[in-house]
C-alpha cells in the first residue's frame, strides 16, 4: 500500500527547480528529476557507463540492493524518476505507480 509523504522538498540550480524529492515515513525518498545526471541519491551505484547512458539514451532503468533496501532510476523521454532506501516490499507498489501515473501524464 502506497503512503502519504511524510515531507517534501525541491533542488534548485540557478533557480529552476530540477528535482522534487517525496521523503516517507520510513526515510525512504521518491524523486522526479530534470537532471541529466539523475538524483545524487543513487551517486553510490552508478558506474561512468551509466552516466553515459542517461545522458545518451532515451529510455534506461537500473535497480541496485543494499542492506534490504531497493534503490531504481528510470530515464523514459527526459525525465528520470525512481526511488531510495525503500523497503523492499513496496517496490512492486512503487513500480506499478510509476509505470500508471507516468503513462498518463506524457
Amino acid at each position: 500500500m502506497l503512503e502519504e509523504p511524510v515531507d517534501r522538498f525541491l533542488i534548485k540550480e540557478n533557480d529552476e527547480i530540477v528535482e522534487y524529492r517525496y521523503i516517507l515515513r520510513d526515510s525512504s525518498t521518491i524523486y522526479f528529476t530534470k537532471s541529466n545526471n539523475g538524483s545524487d541519491l543513487l551517486y553510490e551505484f552508478l558506474e561512468s557507463k551509466d552516466f553515459i547512458s542517461l545522458l545518451d539514451e532515451i529510455y534506461f532503468e537500473k535497480s541496485f540492493g543494499k542492506n534490504n533496501k531497493s534503490y531504481l532510476i528510470v530515464k523514459n523521454k527526459g525525465l528520470i524518476y525512481g526511488f531510495s532506501n525503500l523497503n523492499n516490499n513496496k517496490v512492486n507498489d512503487y513500480k506499478n505507480l510509476f509505470s500508471t501515473t507516468l503513462v498518463k501524464i506524457k
